[in-house]
């Protein structure tokens, strides 16, 4: 038979918590932190991190791998579907080069994967959200799809990475 392929190691994960611990998880340790911005500050209905994600080939140039984990309250009927449509809004959109590759909703959780552009590099966009108990979670990796010199060794590993923090995701029971 053919060689397995190996999983790539996804490094040490770290806890982080938001809402008050409604929302929790882990998140790759080699994620650096930055700081949100206008996005979120002063807001009352939410909480997020942002992330830059390691990737060499990006350095020096106006491309990076980026992650945003936003938690949201939100009324405790809202199902996912009305929840990750309000969320995702216009970064679908065809117009803005948006397009969704696989979406797949399994009970209160839903993955999509998208195509987004900046500028003319081509994005692929991981959204995994969720909704329960009141709260929200959209855990959102954007990584530029390089023409040359892009590593398929990293994006394999940033990929991974995504799949270990988004299996690691609760919400609704704060952690003590």
């Amino acid at each position: 038979g053919g060689a397995v392929p190996a999983v790539p190691d996804v490094g040490p994960l770290v806890p982080f918590s938001l809402l008050a611990g409604q929302v929790s998880g882990r998140l790759p340790a080699d994620w650096r932190r930055q700081d949100p911005g206008e996005r979120l500050r002063g807001r009352q209905d939410r909480e997020g991190l942002q992330l830059f994600i390691p990737y060499r080939e990006t350095d020096n140039t106006g491309d990076s791998a980026n992650a945003l984990v936003l938690a949201f309250a939100v009324p405790p009927d809202m199902g996912i579907k009305e929840f990750s449509d309000r969320v995702l809004g216009a970064s679908l959109d065809p117009e803005r080069g948006g397009a969704a590759l696989k979406d797949v909703t399994e009970g209160s959780w839903r993955l999509v994967i998208a195509r987004g552009q900046q500028g003319s590099t081509p994005y692929a966009l991981l959204h995994r959200l969720g909704v329960a108990a009141g709260v929200g979670v959209d855990l959102m990796v954007a990584v530029p799809m390089l023409d040359q010199g892009g590593n398929r060794a990293t994006v394999d590993r940033i990929l991974a990475q995504f799949a270990a923090a988004s299996a690691s995701l609760t919400l609704g029971t704060p952690h003590p």
